[in-house]
């Protein structure tokens, strides 16, 4: 595996589980110790055969990912040119409440655990119901960990004690940091919010009891020196260094983007430093190690093997919808079975050019813990 690859890969990783535990034992009530279930997959897989947390993977006979994200909306007050957002022809919902309380039932009885609410393309700050779903979540013992990323313009629509409220509710948010002047930030976004981001950030490192992850997603290159004094000169002045590093921590900055398989520097160049991961179409490649972490309900219902780049929701990595199954049938089924098995029944089309991908084998080089 080549260097670029692995360096490819660590950011990926960075990105898909950004919000997931280190300490995933203490959130996940999955069986160490299951039998292989009728459609055990993972035992298809030589490079997973010995991983320490191959058991987080199972509930009794029942094959699981490690955690479960939800998407309540799946629209974005910006326009980034990073992101596939643009190109999303999915209508643009909102989850129903039924639908939500099923899904996270559902996750529930294969062991539940940690739970993301960050949609695949959109913020979550543009769900109305959101405090809602929060405060059914406090119901559900099985969901013991929530974790977030935003880019925190939208934390305007929430008065202090509703922001606190929802930071509170949150173990683990990131925010997404787009531009450290408002010229770098408006080519990033397509938006004049600006200073609505910085205000919301401020709002939020103020308002929360635990300390947030920045997420720097930027067009120039800067020192990490010149990125912490723009935190603690530009976003909470009022605050002095130490408390801003026990408040804040910059958590990634980069300037190299993932194409989500249909972006290049020859079609869609990108301003400044910017650059997309170059990424060789192949007809079959490895196993890809990202839909372990994860899989994701859309806000339609909709169950995508795929928790980081499919953006469209292809029929090809679609596993089908909670209105009509559960998780469980979904996640054990026929269809998961084959994508979960490349060498024998190919790489799906719309993973054949995405640079998220990376090799299953990258486990045993930098193994999750």
């Amino acid at each position: 595996m080549s260097l670029e690859s692995l360096n490819n890969g660590a950011r990926t990783l960075e990105r898909v589980v950004g919000e997931f535990p280190s300490h995933s034992s203490g959130v996940m009530a999955t069986d160490a110790h299951a039998q292989h279930g009728k459609h055990q997959f993972w035992s298809d897989l030589p490079d997973l055969n010995g991983i320490q947390y191959t058991g987080l993977l199972t509930k009794g006979k029942m094959n699981r990912p490690l955690y479960l994200r939800i998407e309540t909306v799946n629209a974005c007050n910006n326009l980034c040119i990073i992101c596939a957002y643009r190109d999303q022809e999915r209508t643009k919902r909102t989850m129903d409440m039924d639908l939500f309380k099923k899904t996270v039932q559902d996750y529930v009885a294969l062991g539940g655990g940690f739970l993301s609410l960050t949609p695949l393309v959109g913020d979550v700050l543009l769900d109305r119901k959101l405090t809602e779903r929060l405060r059914y979540l406090e119901s559900v013992p099985g969901i013991r960990e929530l974790g977030v990323t935003t880019n925190a313009v939208l934390a305007s629509r929430f008065d202090d004690g509703e922001l606190q409220y929802l930071v509170n509710r949150f173990q683990r948010v990131s925010i997404s940091v787009y531009g450290l002047d408002s010229d770098e930030y408006e080519k990033m976004t397509q938006r004049r919010t600006y200073n609505e981001m910085v205000e919301g950030i401020r709002r939020i490192l103020v308002q929360s009891p635990r300390q947030i992850s920045l997420e720097f997603r930027l067009l120039k290159k800067r020192p990490e020196e010149d990125i912490f004094r723009w935190v603690a000169e530009e976003v909470v002045p009022e605050l002095s260094p130490e408390i801003v590093r026990q408040k804040a921590r910059i958590n990634s900055v980069i300037t190299d983007y993932a194409n989500w398989g249909i972006y290049g520097d020859q079609n869609t160049p990108l301003p400044h430093d910017a650059r997309w991961f170059a990424s060789e179409y192949r007809q079959q490649r490895p196993q890809c190690l990202i839909p372990i972490f994860a899989c994701i309900v859309f806000s339609n219902g909709n169950v995508s093997f795929c928790p980081c780049d499919n953006f469209d929701d292809d029929p090809e990595l679609r596993l089908g919808n909670l209105l009509e199954s559960s998780l469980a049938q979904l996640y054990n089924g026929p269809r998961v079975a084959e994508l979960w098995n490349w060498s024998r029944h190919g790489t799906p089309e719309f993973c054949r050019n995405c640079s998220f991908h990376i090799p299953i084998q990258y486990l045993w080089i930098m193994p999750f813990t």
